[in-house]
């Protein structure tokens, strides 16, 4: 198991500026650290899909020591310091909650469901909690920004090809690989 979760933390690590060549390119290390947290969230779900680790158990220290690990060494300074496992469970449900919304609204036919929290996150708020999606929400005029809407939209395409391409990646140095 030890190999799966040292596969997906090199592939995530190698990922990150996958999308930043997509989208756009971040600036700060906390947003790195947060396309890296989504990134390992995306391995987790594939090695999940695949029965290649259980919902819970060692599996899920392992990937916890490594989110502290790349937080440790990209030296991330935070006021709001969340323990690390608790922060990936965060990131977790959210990447998760994104992933099975796009399914779900037949992304891109319907474009009825956008990925707010993981854009959120990667480009407006690193390591917030509990992100102010006011910005987001077309019943309150007065906070409604129709402008950051169209880039969460612009968001979204790149957001599914680096998911569809990490998976790839995963698929290959995990099951190609027989790992």
């Amino acid at each position: 198991m030890i190999l799966l979760i040292d596969k997906v933390e090199e592939v995530s690590k190698n990922s990150i500026s996958n999308l930043e060549q997509s989208f756009k390119s971040v600036e700060s290390v906390e947003s790195k650290y947060e396309i890296f947290t989504l990134n390992m969230a995306l391995g987790w779900m594939f090695l999940l899909k695949e029965n290649k680790i259980e919902r819970v158990g060692k599996a899920s220290e392992y990937i916890s020591s490594r989110i502290r690990n790349v937080r440790h060494d990209m030296e991330i300074k935070t006021s709001n310091y969340i323990p690390p496992e608790e922060f990936f469970k965060l990131r977790f449900f959210s990447t998760m909650e994104d992933v099975k919304g796009m399914q779900r609204s037949n992304y891109p036919e319907t474009k009825m469901y956008l990925p707010y929290k993981t854009y959120n996150f990667i480009y407006r708020e690193p390591l917030a909690l509990d992100p102010d999606l006011s910005p987001y929400d077309a019943s309150n005029f007065e906070t409604f920004d129709q402008k950051l809407v169209d880039e969460v939209i612009d968001f979204t395409n790149p957001l599914i090809n680096h998911m569809n391409w990490i998976i790839d990646e995963f698929y290959d140095s995990i099951i190609e690989a027989n790992i």
